[in-house]
């Protein structure tokens, strides 16, 4: 099942290598910081019960030690592994732009959007799938900021770009937190709420409910009746 950038989002590279540690030392093998002669090219040597097999370069590829007796499949379950880190960690694996359509930009990414000066730009990564970034136009300005998740990538262009009002603006998560917050408020006992506070709260529940049609379902109003250990006597409605 591909991963299109719902749900965890990897905010930078150096989270990935942290997840793809972790995942290569619960296969058997390690990752250790390279030797001197090494460390320009790359990012880690991966070794296999104390001999390195391989090297994770800092173009972000999978490569065979070419001094050790390594076997093509071994170098491919590597690669496996990080492949299905980068889906954990939530990047982009469908493509996001259309060759046809989206003009090439001069190091091989595509321009998704533009718009004030301000362009979203994606591209094919080795590990990572597909990797996003923004940058005004003309270049040579601010260094392009790097996404490895759609959703970020498109808040953040539309936030940067000037098309929407950052201030005027709540993600789905912030909504829900709010919304479970007013919840609560309305289901707590002696809250000493006035009646015209009481009725705010009610108008901006049922304002979040109308953007996010879920969050008014009785299953979740239970759920926060449970959360606040109360029983259905002195709830309020």
């Amino acid at each position: 099942m591909k991963y299109n950038g719902e749900g965890k989002n990897l905010k930078s590279k150096l989270d990935f290598y942290i997840a793809f540690y972790e995942q290569l030392a619960r296969k058997g093998f390690q990752a250790y910081v390279p030797h001197s002669y090494n460390k320009e090219n790359h990012i880690a040597d991966i070794c296999l019960k104390g001999r390195n097999i391989a090297h994770l370069t800092k173009a972000d590829t999978i490569v065979k030690n070419p001094y050790a007796n390594t076997d093509d499949d071994m170098i491919d379950t590597l690669r496996r592994i990080a492949k299905k880190t980068a889906l954990d960690c939530g990047v982009c694996s469908e493509k996001p732009y259309d060759e046809t359509v989206h003009q090439r930009l001069p190091d091989g990414a595509y321009k998704i959007a533009e718009f004030n000066g301000t362009v979203l730009a994606g591209k094919h990564h080795p590990l990572l799938e597909y990797v996003f970034y923004i940058s005004k136009q003309p270049p040579g300005g601010a260094e392009p900021e790097y996404y490895y998740n759609k959703a970020d990538a498109m808040q953040n262009f539309a936030f940067k770009s000037g098309l929407v009002d950052e201030r005027q603006f709540f993600s789905e998560n912030e909504l829900s937190e709010i919304h479970g917050n007013l919840v609560k408020m309305r289901l707590m006992r002696d809250n000493d709420l006035t009646l015209d506070e009481s009725v705010g709260i009610d108008k901006l529940t049922y304002k979040i409910e109308g953007v996010m049609p879920e969050l008014g379902s009785y299953d979740i109003y239970v759920s926060f009746k449970n959360e606040l250990a109360y029983g259905d006597e002195g709830v309020e409605p």
